[in-house]
């Protein structure tokens, strides 16, 4: 079941909302803990889709400010006027409502915020023996990848046993096991229309469900590619892939793996139909490791962008010294270019290798010396201390740090109070206008985002994943709002 969330803080409003739910919806959630009337019979009284109420507590995670004997008589109300589904929290005094359900089918819910519980395979149990004829809810929070495959595995259980299960994880770590909830054999999974009707972390809108990610056509051996990093949240590609695999036919969809480190990955790679991946930051250099094969270029720099599973093995490739290149040399000759990089990632090392082979002359930035000349070495540039960064005089500055990425920092990696360069060039893409260009900008300098290499890369990225020629114009139009580039 795809079910439609509908919250607002009116009687009107919710029944606006609940009347316009789409047709690709099976079942509205109306949230009541929201309402400010408390007679309930005109939104029950209109005619539509099949209806679950929800009525939950602050404590619970939703919104009644009410006592809970008030709470609970919401509930009672909605089961009086005949809804087809009530949820009722375990091991609360919603329990007492079990027995009083009449037509209406209980939906017996576990939410636990604080991480994935150890026992939750012992608290499925319970909520079976509690309530045997109850469709269950088991919503844990997603600490770590290998998360979405513990709500894979206990959807296969209740699959075995003929049980009606809604399982999957919040956050942004979870986001992969409400894209395949159903495809996993969940009896449901919930999403909003619009952002401000979003009850969890991690709740993924209708249409990124329905439109951008197929849910409804994805099956347990449907090929999954995705971007792997963290965090991933902003990340284009989702968005660039899904629309690619549907403008060219190709099955398969593209999802968002956020780890905090590769070995939470790792488990998933192994379990599930992934056939290649996109890397980013910070997992560039780490997950090279894992690779059974290098291409020349990921093999020099030590890291990968692009990860394909062929015959069981992973090879590894590196199209961001290829993406940079061919970016900056749309708004600048390379020939004898004096280029500072910051940073002394995958990233920064594969964008001085290809600033080198197109004949420039690059320097590499770094705050440990130690990672500072291994980097330099591997792009035969040079290496210097990260205090000389905020003094560079050269032809481009480029940021290969994540430092102004959204989510992670709000600032510029250097002050641009003494640097003297043409040209700012920022590997980040969101925001669009980072506050190093921003600086850049101030001082004089010609700025270059981070979108214009992200196209790039992608454009040669996508060959790799997908085995077919990448829909430029489409990746043109999708990057478009999101390319900075100008004069002082």
């Amino acid at each position: 079941m795809l079910i439609l969330v509908a919250l607002a803080d009116t009687l009107e409003n919710l029944v606006r909302d609940y009347l316009a739910a789409p047709a690709s919806v099976d079942l509205v959630e109306l949230r009541l803990d929201s309402l400010k009337e408390t007679d309930l019979r005109p939104l029950f009284e209109a005619k539509g889709k099949p209806r679950i109420a929800t009525c939950r507590s602050r404590a619970q995670g939703g919104f009644f400010g009410g006592n809970e004997e008030q709470r609970q008589q919401v509930l009672r109300q909605a089961i009086t006027l005949s809804v087809e589904f009530v949820d009722l929290e375990f091991e609360s005094d919603d329990e007492k409502i079990l027995g009083q359900t009449l037509t209406s089918r209980p939906i017996l819910s576990y939410h636990h915020r604080g991480g994935t519980p150890l026992d939750l395979e012992s608290i499925y149990g319970r909520m079976a023996s509690r309530a045997p004829s109850a469709i269950l809810k088991l919503i844990p929070f997603a600490d770590a990848c290998t998360d979405n495959l513990r709500v894979r595995d206990l959807l296969r259980q209740a699959r075995t046993e003929g049980r009606d299960l809604i399982a999957f994880c919040m956050g942004d770590r979870g986001k992969v096991s409400r894209i395949l909830a159903r495809a996993w054999g969940s009896w449901g999974v919930y999403a909003p229309a619009k952002s401000e009707a979003t009850t969890a972390p991690g709740q993924l809108l209708l249409s990124e469900l329905v439109d951008l990610f197929r849910e409804k056509v994805l099956q347990e051996t449907t090929p999954l590619t995705g971007v792997l990093g963290h965090p991933v949240s902003g990340s284009l590609s989702p968005l660039l892939y899904n629309r690619a695999y549907q403008s060219l036919g190709i099955e398969g969809c593209f999802l968002p793996f956020d780890a905090e480190v590769v070995a939470e990955f790792l488990p998933l790679l192994s379990e599930l139909p992934i056939t290649g991946l996109a890397v980013t930051h910070p997992h560039k250099e780490s997950l090279a490791s894992h690779c059974d094969e290098l291409d020349p270029t990921a093999a020099a720099v030590g890291a990968v962008n692009t990860v394909v599973r062929r015959w069981n093995r992973l090879v590894g490739y590196n199209t961001d010294g290829e993406g940079a290149v061919r970016a900056l040399s749309r708004v600048m000759d390379l020939q004898g270019v004096r280029a500072g990089i910051l940073g002394t990632g995958g990233a920064a090392t594969a964008v001085a290798l290809g600033l080198k082979l197109s004949g420039a002359k690059a320097t590499l930035f770094g705050r440990n010396p130690q990672r500072a000349d291994v980097a330099a070495r591997r792009a035969g540039c040079v290496a210097e201390a990260w205090e000389g960064a905020s003094r560079f005089h050269g032809d481009v500055l480029i940021n290969a740090t994540p430092v102004g990425m959204a989510h992670i920092s709000a600032e510029s990696p250097v002050s641009w109070s003494q640097v003297h360069a043409e040209v700012a060039f920022d590997l980040v893409y969101n925001p669009p206008l980072t506050p190093f260009l921003q600086e850049a900008r101030n001082a004089g300098a010609r700025i270059l985002g981070g979108a214009a290499m992200f196209l790039e890369q992608a454009v040669s990225q996508f060959e790799f994943l997908a085995g077919r020629e990448a829909p430029r114009e489409l990746f043109e139009e999708i990057v478009s709002p999101y390319v900075v580039r100008g004069e002082a």
